[in-house]
């Protein structure tokens, strides 16, 4: 079961959250003929992505949008993707009421459960990511579509500026630079606040994407859940081989490790532990690079 199945309907007209708002506004206020945009949540034929949880087991999840871009001279040729709309405030304001918190001396302290939680969203949603590229790469059944990344922030500031794009390729470039912007600043985000845990993720994916490509060799049909189950055995065994197997004492450790860091510069200097934690981050974390395109402002 997806998660959001549990949450009242949408009705036609109504959004998620903000994000989905401003991507419905942005792209349909484009006016392009060779863009076709479904938000999937009031659609009828809504079904959940499938991938796997940090714990192992298989989970769902539903799209924000599906979105086809005519790229071609042929407009019947449709190019298909989902878009997913994130505000990375959601990763960033944890942080701040963990490890730069006041209240960080208790064993069983509030701001270490954030910390805790925090770990298990982000990693949740990396899964959904490297799962989301080996279904595209080697399902054979079913259907499946890579997804386009747009965040919170830029969707609200070309709203303010009233971007306009002449063409489905230049809206499809535009959205594709802030994907790559948006997971790189992800990327950057969780390999430096839980490296070990990066790394098992990446070495899941290796071995996973090996695996898939083994049965496509053999001309064993795939599909999606046979990749997520894929790469749930892969995560498994990595974390085994690497005696990963207590998550919340090892994030313990990182915790206590990283608010040291913040206290020694709050103890050192005049800076607030906000500010401390600003300055232990990695600087494209927090000003990630704008994206170049031909834009035609109006």
């Amino acid at each position: 079961m997806s998660t959001t199945k549990h949450l009242p309907s949408i009705k036609p007209g109504s959004f998620r959250k903000g994000a989905d708002r401003f991507a419905y506004e942005f792209t349909l206020g484009q006016i392009l003929p060779g863009v076709d945009l479904t938000y999937t949540e009031t659609s009828r034929e809504r079904y959940p992505e499938v991938a796997c949880t940090w714990a192992g087991h298989l989970s769902y999840w539903e799209r924000d949008f599906d979105i086809g871009f005519a790229l071609n001279e042929d407009s019947s040729l449709t190019d298909c993707w989902q878009l997913q709309c994130k505000g990375t405030g959601q990763w960033f304001r944890p942080l701040y009421r963990s490890l730069a918190s006041t209240d960080y001396a208790r064993y069983t302290s509030k701001p270490f459960l954030v910390f805790y939680r925090l770990f298990r969203r982000m990693a949740h949603f990396a899964i959904r990511h490297f799962v989301n590229e080996l279904q595209c790469a080697y399902q054979s059944r079913g259907d499946y579509l890579p997804i386009l990344y747009l965040s919170y922030k830029s969707l609200r500031s070309w709203l303010d500026e009233n971007v306009q794009v002449d063409t489905a390729s230049e809206l499809f470039e535009l959205y594709a630079q802030e994907t790559i912007t948006f997971w790189n600043r992800f990327e950057e985000l969780f390999s430096f606040v839980f490296p070990e845990q990066w790394s098992l993720l990446e070495l899941a994916g290796d071995r996973a994407r090996k695996r898939c490509a083994l049965d496509r060799q053999c001309r064993i049909p795939l599909s999606a859940k046979g990749v997520a189950r894929h790469f749930r055995d892969c995560l498994e065994e990595v974390k085994a081989e690497a005696d990963h197997l207590d998550d919340r004492e090892i994030l313990r450790a990182r915790f206590n490790f990283l608010t040291k860091q913040i206290n020694d510069r709050y103890y050192n200097s005049r800076m607030s532990r906000e500010q401390a934690l600003d300055h232990l981050l990695p600087r494209s974390v927090l000003t990630p690079k704008k994206i170049n395109i031909c834009l035609t402002p109006t």
